[in-house]
C-alpha cells in the first residue's frame, strides 16, 4: 500500500495529539485538562516543552477502566492479553487505531496528593449534592434540592452547609408530599457558579470538576466522593456475592474528574459510556468491583443502604504491573468527526505521561519504525526534528 505514495510526497509529517478535554495528572497530584497545560509545567512523567495543537480526525479507546480519544496515530502503551504473569518490560507502544480487544492498557492505580487549600467539609458535601441532585433557578436567588427519600441524609447536608455560611435554610412540601430545601442567599449561588463553575437549569452533561477540589485535604476530597455516591450511586451483589457500587453521570468530564479524585485513594473505578437514544445524553457509569471495591469499603461510608459487609474474593491479581492495573481494551473506533487536538514533550526517560488515567506515550519520542517509514519517501532531504534539549542520548552538542 506504501508503494504507490512513495513517490507523490516530497514532504511527510508524523506527529500524535489526544482532545483538548483529556485531563493529565500533574506531578503534585494536580489535575488540568491538556489544551490548558503550559510549557514548563511539571506533570506525572516530566517537564513539559513543545505544546502544539492541529486538527485530526478523533479516535476513541474504550478500556474497562479508561476512555481516551485522540489522533489516530496517538502512541499509546499496551500488551497483549493471554500470559499468566507480565511484567513492565511487555509493555510495547502502538497507535490508538492499530490498539484492539487483544490488548490490555496499564491505568495508573494512585496519584500522589498534595494540599493547597483549606477547603471545608462541610463546602465540599453540599456543592455534591447540588451537582448530583440539586437546582440553581436561571431567575432566582434559589438554590434547592427536591427530596423523596433519605431526608435525613439531604437534611444533615443542607443543614451542616447553613451552620458554616450562616445562611438560613428553608423548606417546603409540595402535593407528593416531597421536601424541598433550598437557599435564597446570593453568597451561596455565587459560591457555585463563580467557584465551582455549577451552571443554571438543566446542568447535568456540563459538569466538572475544578481545579482546586484536587488539592483540597483528603477528607474533604473523601467526603465530595461519597456525597456523589450517596446521591446518585448504587450497591449491586450477584448470586455469587459479587459486589460493586456503580455511580450515573451524563456529563463525561465529570465521570473522567471523579474516576481521577478516587485515584487519590488507590481505587479504581470502571467507566462505560452507554449510548442513548433521541435527544438524551449518553450515560458515564462508573463501576467499582472486586479488589478496588474492598478498598473502597475501607475507605468511603455511603448510608445503609449502600454499603454491605460482604467482600469481593475474586480480585484479577496478576493485573497488576508496578504502579499500573492492566485494564481489558473493549473496543477502539473512528468517531466520525474531526476536532483539535494538543499534546507535548515530556522530558523523562519514559517519554510518557498520565491521560485520562492511561499510561500514554509523548509524542515526540518516535520509534525507529517511524523513521523507517518516512525513508522509503522519494525526498531529496530528511530531517528528524526533537524539542528536548537535555537528552539522555548524549546529544546535547546537537543543541549546543
Amino acid at each position: 500500500e506504501l508503494s504507490s505514495y512513495t513517490n507523490q510526497f516530497g514532504l511527510v509529517v508524523q506527529d500524535e495529539c489526544l482532545v483538548g478535554n483529556t485531563l493529565v495528572c500533574l506531578e503534585d497530584g494536580g489535575v488540568k485538562n491538556i489544551q490548558s497545560i503550559r510549557n514548563t509545567e511539571s506533570v506525572l512523567g516530566g517537564s513539559v516543552s513543545n505544546k502544539f495543537s492541529r486538527e485530526s480526525e478523533v479516535y476513541e479507546l474504550q478500556a474497562n477502566h479508561a476512555i481516551l480519544k485522540g489522533s489516530p496515530t496517538h502512541p499509546t502503551w499496551c500488551v497483549k492479553k493471554g500470559k499468566k504473569h507480565y511484567e513492565l518490560s511487555d509493555l510495547e507502544c502502538k497507535p490508538i487505531k492499530d490498539i484492539t480487544d487483544e490488548y490490555y492498557v496499564p491505568v495508573q492505580v494512585q496519584i500522589p496528593h498534595t494540599q493547597k487549600n483549606d477547603l471545608l467539609v462541610e463546602e465540599a458535601r453540599f456543592v455534591a449534592m447540588i451537582m448530583c441532585d440539586g437546582h440553581l433557578d436561571s431567575t432566582s436567588k434559589r438554590v434547592k434540592v427536591n427530596v423523596q427519600k433519605d431526608r435525613k441524609f439531604y437534611y444533615g447536608v443542607m443543614k451542616d452547609f447553613a451552620d458554616v455560611t450562616g445562611a438560613e435554610l428553608k423548606y417546603s412540601h409540595d402535593v407528593r408530599d416531597n421536601i424541598t430545601y433550598w437557599f435564597t442567599d446570593d453568597t451561596i449561588k455565587s459560591i457555585l457558579m463563580s467557584k465551582w463553575g455549577v451552571p443554571t437549569g438543566k446542568k447535568s452533561n456540563l459538569l466538572t470538576i475544578p481545579e482546586f477540589l484536587y488539592y483540597a485535604p483528603l477528607d474533604t476530597i473523601k467526603a465530595f466522593i461519597e456525597t456523589c455516591f450517596n446521591c446518585e450511586g448504587d450497591l449491586s451483589i450477584s448470586e455469587h456475592n459479587s459486589v460493586r457500587v456503580n455511580f450515573n453521570t451524563v456529563s463525561e468530564e465529570f465521570a473522567q474528574g471523579l474516576c481521577i479524585l478516587l485515584k487519590k485513594f488507590g481505587v479504581v473505578a470502571n467507566i462505560q459510556r452507554i449510548k442513548r437514544s433521541g435527544n438524551h445524553n449518553d450515560l458515564y457509569r462508573l463501576t467499582i468491583g472486586g479488589v478496588f471495591y474492598n478498598k473502597f469499603a475501607e475507605i468511603f461510608i455511603l448510608m445503609d443502604r449502600k454499603q454491605t459487609p460482604i467482600r469481593n474474593t475474586k480480585t484479577q491479581d496478576k493485573r497488576f504491573i508496578g504502579e499500573f492495573y492492566l485494564s481489558p481494551v473493549k473496543k477502539v473506533n473512528n468517531l466520525g468527526y474531526k476536532d483539535y487536538v494538543y499534546d507535548f514533550t515530556v522530558n523523562s526517560e519514559e517519554h510518557s505521561f498520565i491521560a485520562n488515567g492511561i499510561y500514554t506515550h509523548n509524542c515526540h519520542h518516535v520509534g525507529l519504525n517511524i523513521f523507517n517509514i518516512i525513508d522509503k519517501f522519494n525526498s531529496y532531504h530528511k530531517l528528524g526534528l526533537s524539542a528536548t534539549p537535555k537528552r539522555s542520548d548524549g546529544l546535547d552538542f546537537v543543541f549546543d
